[in-house]
């Protein structure tokens, strides 16, 4: 993938956001999610779809001014969460409008993935991928997913 394309597609998945963040079809924030953390951190998430709708920690990217406020944010004296992915879980939460996840996959590629074409997700029946998003719907609005580890 060529310079361009990353910035293309970066571009296309942001949804005019700065931030990008790779997506997991599984909750978790430091732990796995109970009802308590979808609530707090994806309240409307529905039950689980195997489709990736949750904010992953592993992966992001954006202007270096964007993402240096993010991460002063993590690094304030009064802080005082340990887990990077709740951390950025809730910073989504709070900032809809600074974040967006790539649920398409089509930047980034979480493990729980391996070898599948990210094109073509597949997961409990369900096809997840750019050319079946209706399935799995658009997270990334405002409008969460289901799951749970």
């Amino acid at each position: 993938m060529s310079g361009e394309e990353v910035l293309q597609r970066y571009d296309t998945a942001r949804n005019g956001r700065p931030i990008l963040v790779s997506a997991e079809p599984v909750c978790w924030v430091g732990r796995h999610c109970n009802n308590d953390d979808l609530q707090r951190y994806y309240p409307n998430a529905t039950a689980r779809s195997g489709c990736p709708q949750f904010v992953n920690s592993g992966q992001y990217m954006g202007p270096a001014l964007s993402l240096l406020r993010m991460l002063e944010e993590f690094n304030a004296p009064n802080n005082t969460e340990t887990d990077d992915q709740r951390m950025l879980a809730g910073y989504h939460v709070r900032n809809p409008h600074l974040v967006s996840m790539d649920i398409e996959a089509s930047l980034f590629r979480n493990l729980a993935f391996g070898q599948v074409n990210p094109k073509d997700f597949r997961r409990g029946g369900k096809t997840c991928g750019r050319d079946a998003i209706t399935s799995c719907g658009r997270f990334h609005d405002g409008g969460y997913g289901g799951g749970g580890r």
